[in-house]
């Protein structure tokens, strides 16, 4: 065997090393991440545990859900009642709604906006004329009269007007901020006992129910994944509030 020979075997020895090296660390750098708490594919297990509970469950069987969502969602905003209305100017409408739902019978309501504009506060760069003031007062109004059963929210970097917190009260701005896992969904929330007292404004509603939560939890669906809380568009709200049957549902 000529020295080029072996030179050539030993260089191909030696890509041959690297390659098991690498391929090893790949196959190692997956065992830990299959293996490691909150793994990617955790969540998709999950779901699809979920969809498999509810499948087997008969509708028939499933209890009423204890909470319902009310979504500022397209079909609102392209509404012809809505679509005039910028969304910064909707405190009246949120207000309207919010206690349409109070007075159907619900025990709390938390809004998972930001109000950091208010539109009293607005003065018309020309004249200086401050005209929209007591524009927001029915929404104001609102919180304060609710004071104790309806909240607003705040984020990391976002918190409500001066104006909406005052008529909130103390209490009555909780966090919106949530944590999600690998793959971005939120799947598990992790309450602060007493509830009542908790920053995040999902346990203070959970308290308004009576209930008490003292660990880290994962919502599961009683059955379909995707309807298992009930949904309504705030146009929907609007349009049952002006009706006595929509009242009466």
């Amino acid at each position: 065997m000529t020295f080029g020979g072996r030179f050539a075997d030993a260089a191909f020895g030696r890509k041959t090393l690297l390659a098991v090296i690498a391929s090893v660390a790949v196959s190692a750098g997956i065992a830990i991440g299959l293996s490691a708490q909150g793994a990617i594919w955790e969540g998709w297990v999950i779901d699809r545990l979920f969809q498999i509970r509810a499948l087997m469950r008969d509708p028939q069987d499933t209890v009423p859900a204890p909470v319902a969502v009310i979504g500022l969602d397209r079909t609102a905003l392209d509404s012809e009642r809505l679509a005039p209305v910028p969304r910064v100017l909707m405190a009246p409408v949120f207000a309207e709604a919010g206690q349409a739902v109070l007075d159907a019978g619900a025990t709390a309501l938390g809004y998972d906006f930001v109000f950091a504009y208010s539109a009293d506060a607005f003065v018309d760069p020309v004249t200086g004329e401050a005209r929209l003031k007591g524009f927001d007062q029915p929404f104001q109004r609102f919180l304060y009269q609710n004071r104790g059963k309806v909240f607003i929210a705040h984020t990391e970097i976002g918190v409500p007007h001066r104006s909406f917190t005052a008529a909130a009260g103390a209490g009555g701005v909780r966090s919106v901020t949530i944590s999600s896992e690998n793959d971005g969904v939120v799947r598990r929330h992790l309450p602060h006992p007493p509830l009542s007292q908790s920053p995040a404004l999902i346990d203070a509603l959970i308290a308004m129910t009576g209930a008490e939560v003292s660990q880290e939890y994962t919502a599961v669906p009683s059955w379909r994944l995707a309807t298992s809380v009930p949904y309504m568009s705030l146009l929907d709200v609007l349009n049952m509030k002006e009706t006595e049957a929509g009242k009466e549902s």
